[in-house]
């Protein structure tokens, strides 16, 4: 079957030596061929254009030039490419070998217009879990963000026809043009499909109160012109504000407990190291889940200098790998009594302290919910303004 929808994909890049190699050969031996790859350096000085020239006959056309940020990069991106559907792929992430020809048979059979795929999470060389924030409600996009740019392939013209991207907004203007084509009434097709790996770490991990604030002011802006327009009922924007507005003070408080945490407790000030001391029992501990808030957790301990045997994980497929020398290993595997075992999934906290007394560990084994200790710490770190 020829393959006639061609796909641009855009890579924005700056000083991403480390990188970019793998995310511009999971574009280039795709089996998909007719790609259009294209990428936007912003003036790199780490070697990254020596990439860049190594592989110039793989990849359609490329700059390097200074911008004015990210969406602007982007949007430089957008106005070279002459592909039917557009995608993004940061330097730092790579797709699947079958991603693009999945989308592309996809798209050559819907009237869609534009198709959102999963994505794979990664913490360094850990798999934290595939994607699972796509829901078929698609409507919620009008309170957050419910896609990764990574799996979102757009058709064209529609940047043509409804703008680009806007560049006052520095961490969340894909947010803002999505939330604008959902209000416009573009069609979207969602599938579980999972097309892209997306590695933690940059801005949007980084500056979590910044990210929830353009989040939020953006689904507020998008929420009062819908008004402004007549677009909606009276009684759908009380309870959309109301969702928004819960939505993002929930978010708030999270990410102010653990913006005090690691603006705080990573200064190794020995105030707070002997306050957190006061709180953590003086244990060897493992620490069940690999997620967001296992990752974090880990770093927590290793600052107060707190021995971590092991992970505890559910997924087999990474029991037996490594975080930061530390072994992931199955459940079964934990002995009673040996450690004092940190829950670290907020979501799945009951259920696996369910799993861990169904296994007759209740007696001999504690259990502390990482989720509430991140809060009470935080929680004294901002109140007291450091001192626990």
């Amino acid at each position: 079957m020829p393959e006639k929808l061609k796909i641009s994909i855009i890579t924005v890049c700056l000083n991403s030596a480390k990188t970019i190699e793998r995310a511009i050969f999971s574009v280039i031996t795709q089996t998909y061929k007719n790609v259009e790859y294209i990428i936007i350096d912003g003036g790199s000085t780490d070697g990254t254009l020596n990439i860049i020239k190594r592989y110039a006959s793989n990849i359609s056309k490329w700059i390097s030039e200074p911008d004015k940020g990210i969406y602007d990069a982007m949007n430089k991106g957008i106005a070279m490419a002459t592909g039917d559907l557009v995608a993004f792929l940061n330097s730092d992430d790579w797709y699947n070998d079958d991603a693009i020809e999945y989308v592309a048979n996809q798209a050559e059979s819907s009237n869609a217009e534009i198709f959102c795929y999963e994505v794979n999470v990664w913490e360094g060389d850990v798999l934290q879990k595939s994607r699972s924030n796509l829901t078929k409600d698609i409507a919620n996009l009008r309170i957050r963000m419910i896609f990764n740019h990574q799996g979102v392939f757009a058709k064209r013209k529609l940047f043509e026809e409804f703008g680009l991207f806007n560049t006052k907004y520095i961490i969340a203007s894909d947010y803002d043009w999505l939330l604008r084509m959902y209000n416009k009434g573009v069609k979207m097709q969602i599938s579980n499909y999972v097309v892209a790996n997306f590695l933690r770490g940059g801005i949007s991990t980084t500056r979590p109160l910044e990210v929830n604030y353009e989040f939020k002011l953006i689904a507020m802006s998008a929420l009062n012109r819908l008004k402004e327009e007549r677009d909606i009922a009276e009684e759908e924007f009380s309870e959309l504000y109301c969702r928004i507005s819960e939505h993002y003070k929930e978010l708030e408080s999270v990410n102010a407990y653990k913006t005090a945490i690691n603006a705080r407790m990573f200064e190794n000030s020995m105030q707070i190291r002997d306050g957190v001391k006061k709180i953590l029992p003086e244990a060897r501990y493992s620490i069940f889940g690999c997620g967001a808030l296992g990752l974090e957790c880990f770093a927590l301990l290793q600052q107060m200098e707190f021995s971590v045997d092991c992970f505890w994980d559910n997924d087999s497929e990474k029991w037996g790998t490594y975080y930061h020398g530390v072994e992931i290993k199955a459940p079964k595997d934990i002995i009673r009594g040996k450690t004092v075992i940190v829950v670290s999934s907020k979501k799945y906290y009951d259920e696996i302290v369910g799993q861990l007394c169904n296994m007759k560990l209740e007696e001999n084994v504690d259990f502390i919910d990482y989720h509430s200790l991140r809060t009470e710490i935080g929680l004294k770190v901002i109140l007291e303004n450091t001192v626990l």
